[in-house]
């Protein structure tokens, strides 16, 4: 109200006649709702007939100040009463968080319980005391005090609920007395309910008032703060749903930590744990009309340990999308439990703080398990869930399958179901190659057709052509040569006259041609050659002269059609052998009557083998002679004569070792 004074005369004299409701307030303070206000007007409506009271509000856009109950009365001289501040752990003192259930195990803290204490008589009331009750049975009482007229004070009693052990519902009542009689005794006493659980901590004290949101169709998220006396291990968040919100909405509940400095900044500030998101099912919902609370429990994979003293906050999410709502539950001070959401001035989203807690509570047993969480139940599944309590259909096996041979290129560790057909393996990708794998996921060395002997019976052959491989090759004049070459008979073959490939019934081999006199050993066997065979050809020798040379296969090809065999005439097939120049001189033996005579021979290399007879005794002996030919000892005439004046050597023959010795000879002196 306006802090202005206003007097009014009354018999000649100004009075006060105007009293400020909430003193003090600037824009953006709030009140407790609801907020009692007392004011003595006896200055001014005092000894009157006639009294008219008048309410005046000055504000903004967007606010309101609202009146329910007005009372006026005579103060009696004697009058305590208890005012609008009664907590059973003195929050405002002790900044304890009130509870409104506590599971058996944690009742041992000790509590300091306070409540706000006003003398509304005109006489001074002494003897003032708090007394504490828990269902009828007095716990505990504050000192003695004394009060003067229109003081208002803070009473607190500690007390400890150990001895109330029974699992249930409780009544802790706050009474206050004084060594006088109370004109007004019935705001001497008020209570609080409280509910000791097995397993269950929480704000609220069970009693279900209002859904929040108003609307289930905003996405939001509700949080309590909590500060425990003694160490607990949280192994979920209970929910209490009201009955009509959406099968199927995407629920998460969450830990905060309230010593974050982001903590109710952003949305997530100071966030340290979550359970998995759920589908909410209808399981556990509630009309508000139930004598006990349906819980829906959200587990934490990883349970969290906080110590005592220690602030934590709970809270739980909704994804939006779908219709939610939770119930509330009894009046809490200002910035004690909170609300985030689309809740502000043109649904701004933020935190809020609201004065009705938010039923949810801190789940401390070990054996939690998530309520009525619906998913797939298969443990074959990729999807398995094992909180699971019953089977949506939403199992799917594609996810976590595929390939599990640890030899194929795709496989993969992570999956659980085999389907081997889908491996795929390494393989040479390189169609020309002999090991060639369409189907290859991954590169292997590729293998190659070598043409030669040794790839007679591989299974690339199919893929040539009928003829004689390689096509080329190359020797060198006077370098010993060894080589193959392969008579491929392949599975189809093509008719000459339409160019259609028929499958070969079989090649009568007639002949293989063209090897040069040079050739000193070849091995090749002419026949009857089957559908899809090879067959070796091998030669060596040295080369004589250089030149290109062409052999020659020749053979009756015959087809299958329509079952019975059918010749399509001879043909030939031809692969050139080249013959280059040796680029460096050639040695060997270049007399053409020695044994080892080369011809192509460009230096002697003194090498030469002639035959005669090696026996110096005998009398032929041939000194030139390298090799004996088994002719010493034969007749010969005596006396040196012979009937063949050139018969030098007198062996009864004219031939090269006469030559040779002649021209050993030759330019000497005679006697």
């Amino acid at each position: 109200m306006n802090q202005k004074a206003l007097l009014i005369t009354a018999d000649g004299f100004l009075v006060p006649s105007r009293w400020e409701v909430f003193p003090g307030y600037e824009t953006g303070s709030q009140t407790d709702n609801p907020s009692f206000v007392d004011f003595d007007i006896s200055s001014a409506a005092g000894l009157q007939e006639e009294v008219w009271i008048r309410f005046r509000w000055s504000g903004t856009w967007g606010y309101s100040w609202e009146i329910d109950d007005i009372i006026i009365s005579e103060l009696p001289e004697n009058d305590i009463r208890i005012e609008s501040y009664v907590s059973t752990t003195d929050f405002q003192n002790t900044g304890i968080y009130e509870l409104g259930a506590i599971p058996v195990d944690y009742l041992s803290s000790i509590q300091q319980a306070a409540i706000d204490v006003r003398n509304a008589g005109l006489l001074v009331q002494s003897g003032v005391q708090l007394s504490l009750t828990v269902d009828n049975s007095l716990i505990s009482n504050s000192s003695p005090t004394t009060l003067d007229e229109g003081e208002t004070i803070t009473l607190q009693a500690p007390y400890s609920l150990q001895e109330t052990s029974s699992i249930g519902f409780h009544e802790i009542g706050f009474s206050v007395s004084g060594n006088l009689p109370d004109a007004n005794p019935a705001d001497n006493f008020t209570s609080r309910s409280i509910e000791i659980t097995q397993h269950q901590m929480g704000r609220d004290n069970g009693q279900m008032t209002a859904p929040f949101p108003e609307e289930a169709t905003d996405d939001f998220i509700a949080l309590n703060p909590f500060i425990f006396g003694e160490d607990v291990t949280i192994y979920g968040v209970d929910v209490a749903f009201v009955e009509g919100s959406d099968s199927g909405a995407e629920i998460v509940a969450h830990l905060f930590d309230p010593a974050d400095p982001d903590y109710l900044s952003d949305q997530y500030g100071g966030l340290l744990t979550s359970t998995d998101v759920k589908s909410l099912t209808l399981d556990m919902m509630n009309t508000g009309s139930e004598p006990e609370v349906n819980w829906y429990t959200l587990t934490f994979d990883n349970p969290l340990t906080v110590p005592s003293g220690t602030p934590i906050a709970a809270a739980f999410e909704s994804y939006g999308g779908m219709g939610v709502q939770i119930w509330e539950a009894q009046y809490t001070y200002n910035n004690t439990s909170f609300t985030y959401g689309p809740f502000g001035s043109g649904s701004a989203y933020d935190w809020y703080y609201t004065n009705e807690v938010p039923m949810i509570r801190l789940n401390l047993d070990p054996e939690a398990t998530s309520t009525g969480s619906t998913g797939c139940t298969s443990q074959d599944a990729c999807n398995f869930d094992p909180n699971a309590e019953e089977d949506d259909g939403s199992c799917e096996y594609q996810s976590c399958a595929g390939c599990m041979d640890a030899e194929a290129c795709n496989f993969d560790a992570e999956f659980s179901i085999a389907i081997n057909d889908e491996c795929t393996y390494p393989g040479c990708s390189d169609p020309l190659a002999i090991n060639y794998n369409a189907d290859a996921g991954c590169p292997l060395d590729c293998i190659y057709l070598t043409f030669d002997c040794t790839s007679v019976g591989n299974a690339a052959w199919t893929d040539e052509s009928i003829g004689v491989f390689p096509d080329w090759q190359e020797a060198m004049v006077g370098v010993e040569w060894s080589g193959d070459w392969v008579f491929n008979i392949p599975e189809l073959v093509e008719e000459p006259q339409s160019g259609v490939d028929y499958g070969v019934h079989h090649v009568d081999w007639i002949s293989f041609e063209g090897l040069p006199n040079w050739i000193e050993e070849s091995d090749f066997a002419l026949g009857e050659l089957s559908q899809s065979s090879q067959h070796c050809i091998t030669a060596t020798g040295i080369p004589t002269e250089p030149g290109v040379i062409e052999v020659i296969a020749t053979g009756e090809v015959f087809i299958s059609l329509f079952g019975a065999e059918f010749s399509i005439g001879e043909q030939s097939f031809s692969a050139i052998l080249e013959v280059i120049d040796n680029p460096n001189l050639i040695p060997g033996c270049m007399y053409e009557t020695a044994l080892n005579y080369l011809s192509y021979a460009e230096i002697d290399d003194g090498s030469c083998l002639f035959a005669g007879c090696t026996d110096e005794s005998a009398g032929n002996y041939s000194p030139l002679a390298t090799i004996d030919d088994g002719s010493c000892g034969e007749p010969c005439s005596t006396g040196g004569d012979s009937s063949c004046a050139t018969d030098v050597n007198y062996d009864g023959a004219v031939n090269v070792s006469d030559l040779l010795l002649l021209l050993s000879e030759f330019g000497a002196n005679c006697d």
